[in-house]
């Protein structure tokens, strides 16, 4: 089956996520930028990468304008954020707040830990922020909202790594 890796990257983490996922299934690798240089419909598998902004994930938009060509493949998406993997219901609030139901529905989801370096964040990011820790109510939430945090890790990507082998085993048992 034809794989396909694209991402959006803002400091690194989905990025890095992106490019061991590439390593361990191989495919077609790409960033958002050069997208219109691949034609989506010779592929199998496509899996799109992007960081959490402003609570929804990035890549959204790039999916939804291709959603009609891609939609009767395997799609998956993978988001970078700050939000650890026990908070469920935040992670799937934040999915499906990111993609209508009908897309919701054909896609897999796998969240992962992102990292956040508070020192290289750029203006607008400090703002956004700043005005979004203003708004919150919980302390606990509020100092996780701007403190660093590393979560990057080749281990959590293998819950993906998993599915994605398993469609090519399947596919080359066929």
């Amino acid at each position: 089956m034809k794989l396909f890796i694209c991402y959006h990257s803002r400091y690194g983490s989905t990025k890095q996520y992106a490019e061991w996922l590439h390593e361990q299934v191989g495919g077609d690798l790409t960033t958002i930028k050069d997208l219109s240089q691949y034609n989506l419909a010779e592929y199998d598998i496509l899996v799109f990468g992007g960081y959490v902004h402003a609570g929804k994930i990035t890549i959204r938009n790039i999916l939804q304008r291709h959603w009609p060509v891609i939609k009767h493949k395997h799609v998956m998406v993978f988001s970078t954020s700050g939000t650890p993997p026990s908070e469920t219901v935040t992670l799937q609030t934040i999915f499906e707040n990111s993609f209508p139901a009908e897309i919701c529905e054909r896609l897999a989801y796998f969240p992962l830990m992102g990292r956040m370096e508070t020192a290289k964040w750029k203006l607008s990011d400090r703002l956004l922020t700043h005005v979004g820790s203003w708004i919150e109510k919980d302390p606990d939430v509020k100092q996780g909202m701007v403190s660093d945090v590393d979560g990057v890790s080749q281990e959590a990507l293998q819950p993906l790594v998993a599915h994605i082998q398993s469609l090519q085993t399947a596919r080359d048992h066929n």
